[in-house]
């Protein structure tokens, strides 16, 4: 036999080697690529990459629903926390608001300032610091969650 006789056992030769060589690292690979184990306090999840996709597409969904229902003073207000965040300064209260904060409109009831506060509350995009409610000289923080939501749907929650 001449070495041109052995040129077609080469490669599956070489590629059978290779996977005994990493074969731990190619069954990882293969497990990662076929499902994810999450490990929640008290639980394990298994997911296949498809109900992962789903599952990932399903949250997606549920925060461009919820920021269809910010309204645009609620987008102004969380777009003024984002920028103060950014620029590394604290903001309060009292500083959203030309003329203040108010907690209760004219006619003793919630005011729109508190309420739209709330609505981004609610919606898990920010929070006073230090918890409790909010007041003129509280300071606000955006939340992991917001934090999340800005990375992935900066342009949908600021215009």
């Amino acid at each position: 036999m001449i070495p041109q006789d052995f040129v077609p056992f080469v490669w599956p030769l070489f590629a059978l080697v290779c996977v005994i060589l990493f074969r731990e690292a190619l069954t990882r690979l293969i497990d990662r690529i076929q499902g994810f184990e999450l490990d929640w306090p008290g639980k394990m999840f298994r997911l296949t990459a498809t109900e992962a996709n789903q599952v990932a597409q399903a949250l997606l969904n549920e925060a461009d629903e919820m920021i269809r229902h910010l309204g645009p003073a609620e987008k102004k207000l969380f777009r003024k926390i984002v920028e103060a965040s950014e620029a590394r300064h604290t903001i309060t209260v009292d500083q959203l608001f030309e003329g203040g904060f108010s907690r209760v409109n004219a006619s003793g009831g919630d005011s729109e300032q508190l309420i739209s506060l709330r609505k981004l509350r609610d919606a898990q995009l920010i929070r006073p610091k230090n918890g409790n409610q909010f007041t003129g000289k509280k300071e606000l923080e955006i939340k992991k969650f917001g934090q999340v939501l800005l990375n992935i749907r900066r342009k949908e929650l600021l215009s």
